[in-house]
């Protein structure tokens, strides 16, 4: 399926990627928020964090509603229980090309697949995640219009299947927007890794020199909320910062350790039995 877009679509090989791309851009941005959620936590053993807006950066359609997906390579060496990765939800129309749009929540599947001779084989491991997608506070501007950046970071160790204890292979992070089929998931890039990725259209594959951006990480001991992998004055300070009552969903409170809605002294206690 070929869509043309001026400059901002590329064609690459036999196939045509939609892939939005520039290379003197400028961000609006709110750098206080911003940098506390564009990096990798810690503890990561995968660490491919965002393209920088002011520099050059692309991002490409992973959606199973368009039958257009990207795969990622990975190696790790420990079971993978916390993910996070970055992205931009676009529509695509006929006359008017790209825009920015908005569905949230956000429905994604994160599928890990096996390695066949340097391109993804069987399904392994298969995830649904819900997402309320935070705004970094960075902007991707493709003139004149400012494309919003989200973070999606889910653990893994919340749902039944628990961590995924595949240490190498593919993984890909696809979008599936029921309630707007229109709004699509467009995998932001990464300026980190080995710049070797697959792309696949329409079951069509075919290997692309890009990174994309993604975190892994391990299970993470309760308390450790800077995610450094230890518990120490760092997290007793974040905990104490954040006393009362959490705010509404969908804003995360990771300092309530019993879940109980408030940060209180069971939290505090949880904490300190997790001490070092």
């Amino acid at each position: 399926m070929i869509r043309h877009h001026t400059s901002r679509l590329h064609s690459c090989g036999a196939a045509s990627i939609a892939f939005l791309t520039t290379t003197v851009m400028g961000a609006i941005s709110a750098p206080a928020l911003a940098y506390s959620y564009v990096e990798c936590p810690p503890n990561s053993m995968f660490s491919q964090p965002p393209q920088d807006p002011d520099g050059g950066w692309g991002a490409t359609v992973s959606d199973s509603a368009e039958n257009q997906l990207i795969y990622e390579n990975f190696t790790v060496d420990d079971d993978i229980c916390h993910f996070r990765c970055w992205g931009l939800m676009v529509h695509w129309d006929e006359q008017s090309g790209w825009s920015p749009c908005l569905e949230s929540p956000t429905f994604l599947h994160v599928r890990f697949y096996l390695d066949d001779n340097g391109e993804p084989g069987a399904l392994q491991h298969d995830y649904d995640f819900t997402f309320y997608p935070e705004y970094t506070g960075w902007d991707y501007i493709v003139y004149p219009t400012p494309y919003p950046l989200y973070v999606f970071d889910f653990d893994l160790s919340d749902l039944q299947a628990g961590c995924c204890t595949q240490r190498s292979g593919w993984i890909s992070v696809q979008g599936s927007l029921t309630t707007n089929p229109d709004c699509w998931f467009m995998w932001m890039g990464s300026d980190v890794g080995d710049e070797y990725c697959w792309f696949e259209e329409d079951g069509e594959g075919m290997a692309m020199n890009r990174n994309y951006s993604l975190c892994l990480s391990p299970l993470q001991v309760t308390g450790d909320l800077d995610g450094d992998g230890d518990v120490d004055t760092a997290d007793l300070l974040a905990l104490l910062g954040s006393w009362g009552d959490c705010p509404e969903p969908p804003e995360d409170c990771p300092a309530d350790l019993d879940g109980d809605g408030d940060v209180d002294t069971a939290d505090l206690l949880l904490l300190l039995g997790n001490w070092g």
